[in-house]
């Protein structure tokens, strides 16, 4: 019998490059928001870098929604992978791959000292500090908002706001139907997330700016809620071509804690 090969606790050092520490990145893939049920991908070390697939191999190009969605979970786990690496002092770098099963892959670039911001979004994201929710007391809803648009932006996405109330039913929720509502009866902000481009690689910016939204809003003391991921907009009378040529859709909504 066989012994099963030993993954890489660290990617190598080279050309002067710290090593990076493997154990992070997989964890925070890990502990990035996620629809409810199984994990839809898998992450695999290589000698020199970190894929990130699909669990199903026909969900990397498919087009019904269980495949976007397990597309855009993907997004979400890279989102928090490179955030893992940037505070390793590393640059992350990112390739897409036209490979069946293969959707992104994850390079650690040369050193650059982490950013406040991205120091303050893991340590949320590992549950090591919590939210700061008095800020949301402090910060006007629409400076809130600007900063969240401006976070989406960094990952090739958009935010538009919605007015009304939260729509239904336009596509898969991603809150535990079995837990109790955070949000509730707050102060709303709901929103739709799009980006644009082609199948698989708006779903991937989609779901990187789902996790972005969901750490920013995290670090402004906002609480957030995926209402549908993929959404189709036109359910609820919106062009769905809203965001300029956008090919996939999320529905989010913000909560603020009561005044």
């Amino acid at each position: 019998m066989t012994e099963a090969p030993q993954l890489p606790a660290t990617l190598p050092e080279r050309e002067g490059r710290p090593a990076l520490l493997i154990g992070p990145v997989m964890e925070a893939a890990h502990a990035a928001l996620q629809p409810p049920g199984t994990t839809r991908w898998i992450v695999e070390v290589r000698t020199d870098r970190v894929e990130l697939r699909t669990a199903v191999r026909r969900w990397s190009t498919g087009a019904q929604p269980s495949a976007q969605l397990a597309r855009i979970a993907c997004g979400s786990a890279l989102r928090a992978a490179r955030l893992a690496v940037a505070v390793q002092g590393r640059r992350p770098l990112v390739s897409y791959s036209e490979r069946p099963g293969l959707l992104a892959v994850l390079h650690a670039g040369l050193a650059v000292r982490p950013r406040p911001e991205e120091m303050l979004m893991h340590r949320l994201l590992r549950h090591e500090i919590a939210p700061a929710w008095y800020r949301a007391r402090l910060l006007d809803p629409l400076a809130a908002l600007q900063r969240l648009r401006c976070a989406a932006e960094g990952d090739g996405a958009w935010v538009r706001v919605l007015s009304g109330p939260a729509p239904e039913g336009l596509g898969p929720s991603w809150q535990d139907e079995k837990a109790h509502d955070p949000i509730g009866d707050r102060r709303t902000i709901v929103a739709l997330v799009g980006a644009p481009g082609r199948l698989p690689a708006a779903d991937l910016r989609v779901g990187q700016a789902i996790e972005t939204l969901q750490l920013t809003a995290m670090v402004l003391g906002l609480e957030m809620d995926v209402l549908a991921a993929p959404a189709e907009p036109a359910a609820a009378g919106l062009p769905r071509r809203l965001g300029g040529g956008a090919e996939t859709n999320a529905i989010v909504r913000f909560g603020l804690p009561p005044p």
